[in-house]
């Protein structure tokens, strides 16, 4: 089974699954063809509840296709992946209902990055991906994977239903953003954020950080232990929407913002989807 995901494994973690024994000790070596075919790197196991480390027979594969977009990006000292710059949901039963589609397969878009791959092709919220290269597209995994894999540079089709039509968009497979540039800043000063640790997200930072690879805005890296901002609740991947009704766009501005002096702060953050709103009075 191609592109499943393994339990405790996170970041593009998309497998081939094996009746192949896999034990401690042979992780990392070659899933071989009976033709001697490379198909995949041992990677991980299913073990049993009992904690003993021992396969069930169940094993977990690193397609080789990804093991190559890896080996191609050593030379740029840092693994660098294809980014759609788009996210959506998979189509289950009652989706596939509502948009008249023979089966439950597909993803429907509900955002799309400026600037991206997938709006320099035209890809809109609400196409339907069904395929790339002529690959099906079953789920939000399975699109991740294929986009993985695909080289930089490189155009590829992607087939998507649009207002019940099937149209083909051409896409080209570029590295997500890496503008603006981060300006990472640890905020000092007597203000709610001290302690904290700030920067502008783009695509690229938010991935190589865990956070959300959608989102723009000035984020928080890190509260920092024990910081004000810790006590206060900030946390890692908050987005600062307003200070005192300014918006915050930029470093820049941020530190703009803070450097004078308030008898209440008023404070808005977008974490979750969710806006959160605070007042803090200066001590």
């Amino acid at each position: 089974a191609l592109a499943r995901t393994a339990a405790g494994i996170t970041d593009y973690s998309f497998f081939i699954q094996t009746d192949a024994s896999i034990n401690p000790g042979n992780s990392g070596g070659a899933l071989i063809a009976m033709d001697g075919r490379l198909v995949g790197i041992n990677t991980a196991i299913f073990s049993n509840k009992r904690g003993t480390g021992g396969s069930v027979g169940i094993g977990f594969a690193v397609p080789s296709n990804m093991v190559k977009t890896v080996v191609d990006s050593v030379d740029k000292g840092k693994v660098i992946r294809p980014w759609l710059g788009a996210t959506g949901q998979t189509i289950d039963p009652d989706l596939a209902r509502e948009f008249e589609l023979s089966r439950p397969a597909g993803v429907i878009i509900n955002q799309v990055y400026p600037e991206s791959s997938a709006a320099d092709a035209g890809l809109k919220p609400g196409d339907i991906v069904l395929s790339i290269n002529n690959k099906p597209i079953d789920d939000r995994d399975i699109l991740r994977y294929r986009i993985a894999t695909l080289p930089l540079g490189k155009t590829f089709s992607m087939l998507v239903v649009r207002d019940g039509r099937p149209k083909t968009l051409r896409l080209v497979a570029k590295a997500p953003s890496t503008l603006p540039k981060p300006n990472v800043f640890k905020v000092s000063g007597r203000n709610p954020f001290n302690g904290a640790v700030l920067a502008n997200l783009s695509p690229a930072f938010a991935l190589d950080n865990g956070l959300d690879d959608m989102k723009r805005g000035v984020v928080v890296v890190s509260s920092g232990g024990g910081s004000v901002a810790e006590r206060l609740g900030l946390k890692k991947g908050d987005i600062v929407l307003t200070i005192n009704s300014k918006k915050i766009s930029t470093v820049k501005n941020f530190k703009k913002v803070v450097s004078y002096r308030r008898k209440l702060w008023r404070i808005s953050i977008l974490r979750d989807d969710k806006v959160l709103t605070t007042e803090i009075p200066d001590n």
